[in-house]
């Protein structure tokens, strides 16, 4: 119930922050509000009981991700449309796309990476969020590259920002699902979520730096009964990294195409 409501909060404020058209360095500054919003609502976790702590550590992971892509994402869903009309004759006319697209990634980018800085260090101060920082904080950098070229992506890929502001919560109602934040992943579900989902492959980078015991923490059972550890152990981070930026660089590169197509048209 916390988590949700957590989450609730998260997704009120920043659907604020996109209603009123702020600008990403105005969203910039409403990150700490969202840190510590998230940080009140579950407090320091970091108790003794290994079950109680891999729970919440968990619960706060989920939404540190969530946290990072929204932010992220939305600084980039507008910035290519709203030049539609323009962007299609500087095309036909010879503007390099590839260019373009860096322009607007390299910016948006540092001010996501910022963001997933700021949320890391506010709200890991207020949980004592488990795990080694300095690793988090590369795993969320990624992370906010990948969710800043999903919103070009988007932005690139529609007609107005009305339609724009239409995909980005579904995109992102599908990132909460196939992360492993939510439900545990099997089958084709799995498969989804590692081709798709960069929430997944942050939240297992996020997995690597905890200490055994929560990685290996259960719920108690019945004697004989099997339990899932609550949070599992991930892959190795170089996996987690290198599925963050080979998502990223397919991004930019679809964002290129529908550039490339929405001026051939």
């Amino acid at each position: 119930m916390l988590a949700l409501l957590g989450l609730a909060t998260i997704l009120i404020l920043l659907a604020v922050i996109i209603t009123k058209k702020l600008s990403p360095l105005v969203a910039l500054i409403a990150v700490p509000v969202i840190a510590a919003l998230v940080g009140m609502t579950f407090g320091m976790i970091a108790v003794s009981y290994p079950e109680q702590h891999a729970a919440d550590w968990k619960q706060v992971a989920f939404l540190l991700v969530m946290s990072v892509i929204w932010c992220a994402a939305t600084n980039g869903v507008r910035e290519i449309v709203k030049e539609r009309s323009i962007l299609r004759h500087e095309i036909r006319y010879g503007l390099d796309s590839r260019a373009y697209v860096l322009s607007k990634f390299v910016p948006l980018g540092l001010v996501g990476v910022t963001q997933a800085a700021l949320l890391l260090i506010i709200l890991g101060r207020i949980t004592h969020f488990a795990g080694i920082w300095s690793s988090h904080f590369i795993v969320l950098a990624l992370l906010a590259l990948a969710s800043t070229g999903l919103g070009l992506c988007i932005s690139s890929g529609v007609k107005t920002s009305e339609r724009a502001m239409t995909f980005l919560p579904v995109l992102l109602i599908a990132q909460a699902v196939f992360s492993g934040g939510l439900a545990r992943l099997t089958g084709v579900s799995r498969l989804v979520a590692e081709l798709c989902a960069s929430a997944f492959w942050a939240l297992d980078g996020l997995k690597t730096t905890l200490p055994a015991k929560l990685l290996e923490a259960t719920y108690v059972s019945s004697p004989g009964e099997f339990q899932h550890p609550i949070v599992g152990r991930g892959g190795p981070i170089v996996i987690d990294i290198f599925a963050l930026v080979v998502q990223t660089a397919v991004l930019l590169l679809m964002c290129r195409f529908f550039l490339q197509r929405n001026a051939a048209r």
